[in-house]
């Protein structure tokens, strides 16, 4: 067997010739120019797009658009909120007073009466000048009290406070008194100066000092 090409001996069967390369099957034709097979290379195209696919732009336009109107909504319901709460304001202060009934279910918070019901000056076992006061107290609330419970007495003369000696029944200072129940009280102070006529100055308080019930000037 010989070369299609150059001619030279080759092998039988041999699909290439050793000497020049040719490829054999096919007579070598000197005048054409031997045809190299040509790859094409393969062009890259870019991936279209997808028909669904939504644009950057609209996408961030939808966004904002729907926090507006959330933000519109909200804004909305807490403005009748709002309205309602004012609504509801505004009736209560329409309700109807309280009627005679129900008022006096729920009477004000009472409270105890005391006032001077006597006073004498004299002179006690020792010849010492003392002043004599007795009080009425009476039990105005709704529960039980006595005076030791509700008052600190407190007497002066020319700015000096007299010293309290006795109460004359010290059961009736402690007693409990039932609602509208009254009870006369004693109470004897020791006079500072015999000859000083300045006039006492009686003064009532609660046990704190924050509230006054009585004050009354003795000649």
């Amino acid at each position: 067997m010989y070369c299609n090409r150059c001619g030279k001996p080759i092998p039988n069967g041999s699909i290439f010739c050793n000497s020049c390369g040719a490829p054999q099957g096919q007579r070598y034709q000197p005048n054409q120019p031997q045809r190299v097979p040509y790859n094409q290379p393969q062009q890259k195209y870019a991936n279209p797009k997808k028909k669904n696919e939504v644009s950057p732009i609209v996408a961030i336009g939808i966004i904002f658009f729907s926090c507006c109107f959330g933000l519109i909504a909200i804004l909305g319901g807490n403005h009748n909120n709002h309205s309602r709460d004012e609504t509801n304001i505004t009736e209560s202060v329409k309700e109807p007073a309280l009627t005679t009934q129900e008022t006096t279910q729920n009477p004000p918070e009472a409270e105890p009466t005391v006032i001077i019901a006597g006073y004498q000056k004299s002179l006690n076992e020792n010849n010492t000048p003392i002043l004599t006061i007795y009080f009425d107290f009476t039990n105005t609330t709704n529960q039980e009290l006595s005076f030791a419970d509700c008052f600190a007495d407190t007497v002066t003369q020319s700015d000096h406070s007299l010293y309290c000696e006795k109460y004359i029944d010290d059961e009736a200072f402690s007693k409990k008194l039932q609602p509208n129940e009254t009870i006369k009280i004693g109470i004897v102070y020791v006079v500072n100066d015999e000859n000083d006529t300045s006039p006492f100055e009686v003064k009532l308080t609660d046990l704190y000092g924050k509230k006054t019930y009585l004050t009354e000037t003795l000649n």
